[in-house]
């Protein structure tokens, strides 16, 4: 029988996404945009004249509605994939000591530890919301007067009462419990993957296997879990395209959040497998040499 690496099977090692709680506020945020739907009727702004948008007409709010059901799966699937490689990390490695099985373990249980929020982390994942609470407060300043901005009316503007507080009530529980959650755990698997793989990588414990199917020296796993972050990625970028789409206007958050987002992707494609493209490297030049 295979040793495990760490024990990540009880409920609490599997992180708060599995909590009660979430699971209720991740469906109310999913069938929100029926409630906005409602509150615009009422406003009478489910279509706007001219330039003006209404609900039907913003394709930023409907880019929202289609990518958070998808930002949430695959949120989910990032922590369940890096969970489920830490627990097979045995299966990565070859030639392990005592002392160095040791190790890796007490890496691996803290980077566990930390992901569900049972560490110092818990105020960095405070900082993330932060910020988001801060956009949030942005867009609010910015709908109280849309004109200022967007240089046109919007359904969720302060002047139509049911289409602004509903839509500030579900940008608030959107920006801290899906998006601040997705990028949370992005950047955290991210660092956790590059300071595990730069361990085995430094130590020579990474298993390579140059002639494996996947074509990744048998690695694929966490090269699937780099798309995933990607993919969460590129469901941001398309909203805030979405965004420019709708207003055709290029005003401060899009911009900031266009620069941030691009940071993490580029930050993302080049550092989360590095050690492994050097681990790769380094089997070539032995075979070569052998």
């Amino acid at each position: 029988m295979k040793r495990k690496s760490t024990s990540l099977s009880s409920p609490k090692e599997r992180g708060f996404l599995h909590l009660p709680f979430y699971r209720v506020a991740c469906w109310v945020i999913s069938f929100f945009p029926i409630v906005l739907a409602i509150g615009s009727r009422i406003d009478g702004t489910w279509k706007m004249q001219g330039l003006d948008k209404g609900f039907t007409q913003h394709y930023g709010f409907w880019a929202i509605f289609v990518t958070t059901p998808i930002i949430l799966f695959l949120t989910r699937r990032l922590n369940e994939k890096f969970l489920g490689s830490m627990r097979a990390l045995d299966d990565y490695c070859v030639n392990l000591t005592h002392e160095m099985r040791s190790k890796r373990d007490k890496l691996v249980h803290r980077h566990v530890q930390s992901l569900s929020l049972r560490s110092r982390t818990v105020s960095i994942f405070v900082l993330v919301v932060f910020v988001f609470v801060c956009w949030w407060l942005l867009n609010i300043i910015t709908t109280i007067s849309p004109f200022n901005t967007y240089r046109h009316d919007v359904f969720d503007a302060y002047a139509h009462s049911f289409g602004f507080y509903l839509a500030k009530i579900y940008a608030l529980l959107l920006f801290t419990l899906v998006y601040a959650v997705a990028v949370f755990i992005a950047l955290h698997v991210t660092i956790s993957m590059i300071s595990i793989l730069k361990f085995l990588h430094q130590h020579n414990v990474l298993r390579i296997n140059l002639f494996h199917e996947d074509n990744c020296g048998g690695t694929s796993r966490f090269g699937n879990i780099n798309l995933i972050i990607l993919g969460i990625y590129a469901n941001f970028f398309s909203v805030m395209y979405m965004m420019y789409l709708t207003h055709r206007q290029t005003y401060l958050a899009i911009m900031v959040s266009l620069i941030a987002c691009s940071f993490l992707a580029i930050t993302q494609s080049l550092t989360a497998v590095f050690y492994i493209h050097k681990s790769v490297a380094k089997k070539n030049v032995s075979l070569w040499k052998q």
